[in-house]
């Protein structure tokens, strides 16, 4: 059985379909005509970090632990940005891989670093909140270089993962 998952962080079918009928996303129309959709109920509080957690883990942030982009802790002047360290939970493609299955998981917000396995089971790209130049931005540095050549490169928004 093969599982693609999109998400479009922010995007609604408001936005999406007057794009669509206007003939603007093609590969978004035969996704949608071919698959099954549907609008997201998100979670409390409806931010993205905790969604995007949520969705890797099947967990609240109670239980996965993320609750913003950036982690004060005691001190609000001493913030860090969050990353998958933070993350108090199994990932999806974590589990997937403990039963032996492949999984590609492509700029999924919160998903750097990639955490420690014995061998990822598939592709990992990072997020836009990789540090530039990481060394293990990728689990393969060729097949990204193809995606790089294809859509221009990697444009981090931090610069540093704590």
């Amino acid at each position: 059985m093969r599982v693609f998952v999109l998400g479009l962080d922010g995007a609604t079918w408001d936005m999406l379909e007057p794009l669509i009928q206007d003939g603007l996303m093609p590969n978004l129309a035969r996704l949608r005509e071919e698959g099954a959709w549907g609008s997201l109920r998100s979670v409390f509080p409806p931010l993205s970090p905790v969604a995007w957690t949520a969705v890797m883990t099947g967990k609240n942030s109670g239980k996965h632990g993320i609750f913003e982009f950036l982690e004060h802790g005691h001190d609000p002047l001493k913030g860090k940005v969050n990353s998958s360290r933070a993350i108090q939970s199994k990932l999806l493609w974590e589990i997937a891989q403990q039963y032996g299955k492949k999984t590609v998981a492509g700029g999924v917000p919160m998903s750097y670093p990639p955490r420690p396995a014995k061998q990822f089971p598939g592709f990992f790209l990072g997020d836009f909140l990789s540090p530039a130049d990481s060394a293990d931005f990728t689990s393969d540095p060729a097949l990204f270089a193809e995606l790089e050549k294809a859509v221009g490169p990697y444009q981090p928004w931090s610069t540093s993962i704590h």
